[in-house]
């Protein structure tokens, strides 16, 4: 009962189950990948959408800068400053704005300021100049820029600042009289 079947016979048989099984396992193999694509086509179209969307965005933020120009936030302060000159101080320090106006103005390229924070409340008056900066070389010019400024004592990059090459995040202080 065992040997029922001729060699050739067992050889074709094994070799059919063989190319079944290859078969089966390739289709399956075949429908995973299918079906993965299909699972991941929405999120690749959401993906794509949205970067398109913040391109745009990114385009007509630069076009909105180009068109008001980089020196917008010195001219408000200017005006301010103009404004606020009206009104008679009794000391004769420096006033905040011009503080801040001359910080600004003493940026290179490529170093773009977010946040500005002025503290007097102590003998010791702080400007403290958050932002970034594209190199670390742009990032000391800046520092080096601020401190030959004309009331500012020093100004103090952290190291860890300048642990990057590029794309820095970084808070400067900066000491003075005024």
């Amino acid at each position: 009962m065992l040997n029922l079947l001729t060699r050739e016979e067992k050889k074709s048989i094994k070799r059919e189950y063989r190319v079944r099984t290859a078969a089966v396992v390739v289709s399956f193999m075949f429908f995973t990948v299918v079906f993965a694509i299909a699972g991941l086509l929405p999120a690749y179209f959401h993906v794509t959408v949205n970067l398109k969307m913040k391109n745009t965005d990114l385009e007509n933020l630069a076009h909105q800068s180009e068109q008001e120009g980089d020196d917008s936030v010195v001219l408000a302060l200017g005006r301010t400053d103009t404004i606020l000159s009206f009104i008679d101080t009794e000391d004769e320090s420096e006033t905040p704005t011009s503080v801040v106006e001359r910080a600004l103005t003493a940026r290179p390229a490529g170093v773009s300021v977010t946040t500005l924070s002025f503290d007097t409340a102590n003998a010791e008056k702080i400007l403290t100049v958050a932002g970034n900066a594209n190199t670390r070389a742009s990032l000391i010019e800046y520092s080096r820029n601020l401190g030959s400024q004309p009331g500012f004592v020093s100004a103090n990059v952290p190291a860890e600042d300048l642990a990057q090459a590029t794309n820095i995040d970084f808070r400067l202080t900066v000491r003075g009289e005024f």
